[in-house]
């Protein structure tokens, strides 16, 4: 994940953000705090914290910037406190060091001491947790005491936490602070001399429920090691008997069917299923559905650990309540070592995607199938429930959490989303499907996504359906960079030209950097047309890496500053401003993004147009011939008719498309 913190507090030169800082706050207008917090965290913004440190300090914002390097400056200064906690949160959440945690934890402290304790409710699980995280024992037993209970739990999970091996402890204390922490009494004691794993975790027996309604849980994995076995043990370990466990292996190879068949032999209700080649995990969930058999369906990663209560304590308010369609439960975030996740980007316990339950017959017909993308397709599907059935169809379970999700640097996610932020590919994806769910609220389109689904529901970037592994080996040619959520002149001109590209055979890029408006808390999304130019042309959406090199395009100067802000690394000389007008048809534009010496010209007529005025000019041509030899006195007349009309045939194609180049501009 990019991040945004700053080498010095005023990089940039002093003129340049005192400029970025008041035009940010003229055009962003009237919005709260934390809006602009908010913003910040969005987009990894570094102009963030210097509007932030306005706020907090107008007569003096390098103050709050470096709290640590004159305290006399701060002392009698007048402050914006609830900015000083938005500042303070904001470098605290991307912090990468010792040094930017003290920083934090000096403008925290500030206000927590001016506050008299009081800060705002939102700042402060980020000021416990980066206490603790700097190793601030003591202070975080103070802060505890201060605030009370805290957001996601976390004074229960540092407690848990400093019971920890790696933190001193043992492992049959820290299983019983685990026990309470989660509310397992279940768990067994481990042994005295092996070291704490996931994949070691055992439960006592459990009282059999049996009778239920059939529940099918649907399992799928790529490229498998024993850590599926500690997925399919806990299926198996479960009080609800009646299940049936659909594992969906995504073509990982015949290496990989001895630990597939090992999982399948756990136990007969297990049902495997081998895709021909690796398609994503959605598709292969999609194959299951299709098959599944249960009242209700569920899911789990194969690699995660459900406790044993998960499937009876979660069906048992679809069973009650006839109405409910989809329960929602509670996961817990934990390291191979099954340490707490207690990390400023993670909550250490959150609601996931993968572990609701649906009542399958009224979900399927109505919404149908995931959307076979390679990521984030289980946040769509979520949505898309309560979007069409409504909240009171859905249910939270109030009682603990009931899954481990193992987080590790192979995990789906991992690098491309966090507490606020997610990549561009994510982004984009995110502002395709948030459109359409909005048109199924207005009732202007249908729910229902067919696997497979021709046509699309709602346009997407090709980077969404492809690997990590198949997007890092893209080299781009040319990048576009802009506020991408509406289309004035310029942009519709960046797209216009990007299409050119692309046709030439250039890979296009587009970077989504909104600009300082409309800064109001929400999301900042991709315009629907500005993604459907990305799927009819191939252009994908990327954030700016060290390993991207390919020349920018910009909408304005004004942007280049801004863009160069954010991105510091960035040379001058790699970006270009977009003209305001559209380049002459005839004068060819030399292109070596591709580095095969690729000429990529204006086209005056599209391929289509141009077979179209070579078949006319054939026909001219059959025409004459014909005249010569029937009536040769008319053939001046017939020749000269003939190549008029053509003539102004193809003028009348380029003309057209010119026209409709200015009116899209």
């Amino acid at each position: 994940m990019p991040t945004a913190g700053d080498d010095a507090p005023r990089t940039g030169g002093s003129e340049t953000v005192d400029r970025l800082v008041e035009r940010a706050l003229v055009t962003a207008k009237a919005c709260s705090v934390n809006d602009i917090y908010l913003w910040g965290q969005y987009h990894n913004s570094r102009l963030a914290r210097h509007v932030l440190a306005r706020l907090a300090c107008p007569d003096d914002p390098d103050a709050v910037l470096r709290p640590g390097a004159d305290r006399s400056r701060l002392s009698k200064a007048a402050l914006n406190l609830e900015a000083v906690c938005a500042l303070a949160a904001s470098i605290a959440l991307k912090a990468r060091d010792h040094d930017e945690r003290a920083t934090a934890l000096e403008l925290f402290d500030l206000a927590h001491r001016r506050l008299d304790g009081r800060i705002p409710l939102e700042y402060r699980e980020p000021h416990v947790m980066t206490a603790y995280l700097d190793g601030r024992g003591r202070r975080v037993k103070t802060l505890i005491g201060s605030y009370g209970e805290l957001p996601c739990r976390l004074d229960e999970a540092i407690r848990c936490q400093d019971a920890h091996p790696c933190n001193g402890g043992s492992a049959r204390g820290y299983l019983r602070r685990l026990k309470e922490f989660a509310d397992w009494p279940e768990l067994s004691d481990p042994d005295d001399d092996a070291p704490l794993s996931i994949d070691r975790l055992r439960t006592r027996p459990v009282e059999a429920v049996e009778g239920g309604h059939l529940i099918s849980v649907v399992m799928t994995c790529f490229k498998p090691d024993k850590t599926l076995l500690t997925a399919v043990r806990s299926i198996v370990a479960q009080s609800w008997q009646n299940w049936e466990l659909l594992l969906v292996d995504d073509g990982s190879g015949a290496e990989y069917r001895n630990v597939l068949r090992e999982a399948a032999a756990l136990d007969q209700r297990v049902k495997l299923l081998i895709q021909p080649q690796n398609a994503g995990t959605y598709q292969a969930r999609n194959r299951a559905l299709a098959v599944a058999k249960g009242r209700f369906v569920t899911g789990l990663d194969s690699d995660d650990w459900a406790h044993p209560h998960r499937l009876e304590k979660q069906v048992r308010p679809l069973i009650d309540n006839p109405g409910l369609v989809m329960v929602e439960s509670h996961s817990i975030a934990v390291r191979e070592d099954l340490s707490l996740m207690i990390d400023p980007q993670t909550a250490v316990i959150a609601a996931r995607s993968t572990p609701i339950m649906v009542r399958a017959d009224p979900v399927l017909r109505r919404i149908g199938f995931f959307d076979e993308v390679r990521k984030t397709a289980d946040s769509e599907f979520r949505s898309r429930v309560k979007t069409v059935f409504g909240r009171r169809a859905v249910a939270r379970l109030a009682t603990g959490p009931l899954t481990l999700v193992r987080h590790s640097a192979t995990t789906l996610s991992a690098g491309e989303v966090s507490r606020h932020w997610m990549s561009a590919s994510r982004l984009a994806y995110h502002s395709g499907f948030t459109d359409w769910h909005r048109n199924i609220t207005k009732g202007t389109t249908e729910p229902f996504m067919a696997s497979l689904a021709r046509p699309r529901p709602f346009p997407i970037a090709r980077d969404i359906t492809r690997t990590k592994a198949q997007n890092r080996e893209i080299a781009y040619g040319r990048i576009f960079a802009a506020d991408w959520r509406s289309l004035d002149r310029r942009r519709r001109l960046m797209l216009d030209d990007a299409a050119l590209l692309a046709e030439s055979g250039v890979r296009v890029g587009l970077v989504h950097r909104p600009e300082w408006t409309a800064v109001d808390g929400a999301r900042p999304l991709i315009n629907r047309s500005v993604l459907a130019s990305a799927s009819k042309y191939g252009f994908d959406f990327i954030d700016l890496e060290e390993r991207h090199t390919a020349p920018i395009v910009v909408p304005t100067k004004a942007y280049v500053e801004l863009l160069r802000f954010e991105h510091p690394e960035l040379a001058v000389d790699r970006i270009r401003v977009q003209s305001a007008e559209p380049e002459p048809a005839e004068k060819p534009r030399l292109s070596t993004e591709t580095g095969r010496g690729r000429t990529a010209s204006r086209r005056a007529l599209t391929k289509k147009e141009a077979a179209l005025a070579g078949a006319g000019l054939c026909a001219t041509a059959a025409a004459i011939g014909f005249a010569a030899v029937v009536e040769p006195t008319s053939l001046q007349w017939s020749a000269g008719g003939s190549l008029a009309i053509w003539t102004g045939l193809v003028l009348a194609m380029i003309t057209r498309r010119f026209a409709f180049r200015s009116v899209s501009g």
